[in-house]
């Protein structure tokens, strides 16, 4: 074999040998920071000597796909270039960073995608990856111990591992890959001034206006799980009764999964960006102008019941109304019983003129409590086992672990029977939504009141590894919620709307029945355009934000066919296995992990669901279907372009909150 040819050989394996063994190091010191980290880390994460496993087959064969494709082509140079010279040695160094660019862009991120690491029990798969980065240190260890090298072959991996580690920085500094589908690569949504998406011109309704308008909003309640929405357990026969003798929406959407947020935008007519608010705990500016302001305004006595602590006087929610009730937000029960009694006490005593209700109730949200009789009443149905995933462990905080304010009896984990009493709570508010038009059939009241019944979002019962939260995540089951327009005079029983409406809805769909001109520029049209229905908007779409603060914020667009979520902080699978501050940051590393083995919330910067073919979202179609993903973002980023270009909320400080107050936030998880 010739000298040149033999030398050129050599290099190459050492330089296979020492970039393997370079990942292999990096790997070990990824998966160390990661096990070191593991305390602030999900309950439900792999363990500790598995996640350092993980990275140190990700990144050790990352590095031995980058030894392969920069050592092979410097063998190829050496080869077959006729002499040693200045041009053999450029045209070889040049062979070293087109490789590593080859790499870099096309094979890393699918490694990172396609290595069958999907949970704690691939141990195959780990097998196989750890298998590879043995061969790749026995190689190197025999080229350690080889004789006749024109120089020693330490000094050949000491210099091929610090260009290897210069050849990656210079990659990561040159190379702005991206997870985003074809098209979208670096696109920002502009900021707009905050002009909103009004006005709306009032609907045309023929009817004779109502007298009295109750809201009611039923706390942590899925659409899906009622019975008048197609759910087999019978949970809602009071409710059922109320959507046959009027108009139901099958497709309502929140426009953020969280109590305040949601309520303020159903009093508001606008969305979180207008209103201000980011989550629970923020104070309700008296800038906004909410529905019972409008009302009293026009003579109508207004009032509200409320059940969660977070729509309290403390979070300035009583802003319109001439009377507002806490029941139970800061001590006693906080169930349905006492909140019923409070709405009909205030309705006998304001019946004789026009009034707004607003009735908040709490159940069914977490801790699932049902009273008896409702207790049990669904315990060995036919539904009493039908899930079969993972047992969620029980925690202190919300990512795939169940609540500790939240445990059911003997620390159970069997999530069949927290969906069980879930369901029981349901039924048990409906039967307060029975006695409440029962009065109300007996006052007299119920051919001249227009009730609507909501809910400010749903809840997460196990799906997409998330147990028993709501407020992540855009999917369904967090933001698709019941919305039913009742008032006899006006609705005929028994009509469903297949279109999909939002809860910024609600404001202007009450004024317009009201025969209320619109003081404002609502952010949602009167809901009364779609009564009687025709024939579903193929047009329609609703938005979404979700997450806590400004930093962490998602926004999605949902369609009748498809939703697009994009999560500005999500992983890029393509770009940030490869980025030193993902190395560096344990938090980083956690997320790159469910993104890559779909964790139990959204993680990429992208996602796309089918929802006719894939109803349960789990399939992400993003990269698959770059031309839908692409006609949905224009429109949400025109919707993002309305805000304002800086949101500040307030955020109520917990020492500003009395003792009572402070323990009710933690016995429903809103305070660790």
């Amino acid at each position: 074999m010739p000298t040149r040819t033999q030398g050129a050989l050599r290099f190459a394996l050492a330089w296979i040998a020492g970039t393997a063994i370079g990942g292999a190091a990096v790997g070990v010191l990824v998966g160390g920071s990661l096990a070191w980290a593991r305390g602030g880390m999900p309950a439900d994460a792999p363990p500790a000597l598995l996640v350092a496993l993980h990275t140190l087959a990700i990144y050790g064969l990352a590095a031995v796909l980058l030894g392969v494709a920069t050592g092979l082509p410097w063998a190829l140079a050496g080869a077959l270039l006729p002499a040693e010279g200045r041009a053999a040695r450029a045209l070889r160094l040049v062979a070293l960073p087109l490789g590593a660019i080859g790499v870099a862009r096309y094979a890393a991120p699918r490694l990172a995608e396609a290595l069958p690491l999907r949970g704690p029990e691939a141990l195959t798969g780990w097998l196989v990856a750890a298998a590879a980065v043995g061969l790749a240190l026995l190689v190197a260890a025999a080229l350690a111990v080889a004789r006749g090298a024109e120089r020693p072959l330490a000094r050949t991996l000491a210099a091929t591992l610090l260009i290897g580690a210069l050849l990656a920085g210079g990659v990561r500094l040159l190379w702005n890959g991206t997870d985003a589908p074809e098209g979208l690569a670096g696109v920002a949504a502009p900021r707009g001034e905050g002009k909103g998406a009004g006005p709306f011109a009032p609907a045309s309704v023929t009817f004779p206006a109502p007298r009295n308008v109750i809201l009611i909003v039923i706390d942590t309640l899925r659409a899906d799980h009622l019975s008048c929405y197609g759910y087999p357990r019978k949970t809602s026969p009071h409710i059922d009764r109320l959507a046959a003798e009027g108009a139901l929406f099958e497709y309502a959407i929140v426009q953020k999964p969280s109590t305040s947020p949601s309520v303020a935008t159903i009093l508001s007519g606008t969305y979180p960006f207008t209103h201000g608010i980011y989550t629970v705990r923020d104070w309700l500016p008296d800038k906004v102008l909410t529905l019972p302001e409008i009302l009293r305004t026009r003579g109508m006595r207004t009032g509200g019941v409320v059940t969660n602590v977070n729509l309290s006087r403390a979070f300035n929610f009583q802003q319109g109304f001439d009377d507002y009730f806490e029941v139970g937000t800061t001590e006693g029960p906080s169930d349905s019983a006492p909140a019923t009694k409070a709405a009909l006490d205030w309705i006998d005593q304001v019946k004789d003129g026009p009034f707004f209700l607003y009735l908040h109730y709490l159940d069914p949200h977490a801790p699932y409590t049902p009273p008896p009789p409702f207790r049990g009443t669904f315990a060995g149905d036919a539904w009493s086992d039908l899930y079969h995933g993972p047992e969620p462990p029980i925690g202190p905080t919300y990512l795939g672990e169940i609540h500790k304010e939240s445990v059911i009896e003997n620390g159970s984990r069997d999530v069949d029977l927290y969906v069980q009493r879930y369901d029981e709570e349901i039924l048990y508010v409906d039967s307060a939504i029975g006695r409440l038009f029962e009065r109300l059939r007996v006052l007299g009241l119920d051919e001249s009141t227009l009730v609507m019944l909501t809910s400010d979002h749903g809840e997460s019962l196990g799906e997409h590894k998330f147990f028993f939260g709501h407020g992540h995540v855009p999917f369904e089951d967090n933001v698709r919620v019941p919305l039913i327009v009742w008032y006899p005079p006006g609705v005929a029983g028994g009509q469903r709307v297949g279109t999909i409406v939002e809860s910024v809805s609600i404001v202007p769909t009450v004024l317009d029945a009201l025969r209320v001109d619109y003081p404002v520029k609502f952010e949602g049209p009167s809901l009364w355009r779609h009564l009687p229905p025709g024939a579903p908007d193929g047009d329609a779409v609703a938005f979404i934000e979700v997450r806590k603060t400004k930093d962490t914020l998602m926004n999605s667009i949902r369609t009748p066919r498809w939703k697009l979520i994009h999560n500005p902080a999500g992983i890029d699978l393509a770009r940030d296995p490869l980025r030193v501050r993902t190395l560096l940051d344990a938090r980083r590393l956690e997320r790159l992990w469910w993104a890559a083995h779909d964790g139990p919330a959204v993680k990429r910067v992208w996602e796309l669901y089918d929802l006719q073919a894939d109803p349960g979202e789990l399939h992400d179609l993003a990269r698959e279907r770059p031309e839908v993903a692409r006609a949905l973002w224009e429109p949400l980023a025109a919707w993002i372009a309305l805000g304002p270009a800086e949101r500040v909320s307030r955020r109520v400080k917990l020492e500003d909150l009395s003792p009572a107050e402070v323990e009710t936030l933690r016995s429903l998880g809103y305070v660790r």
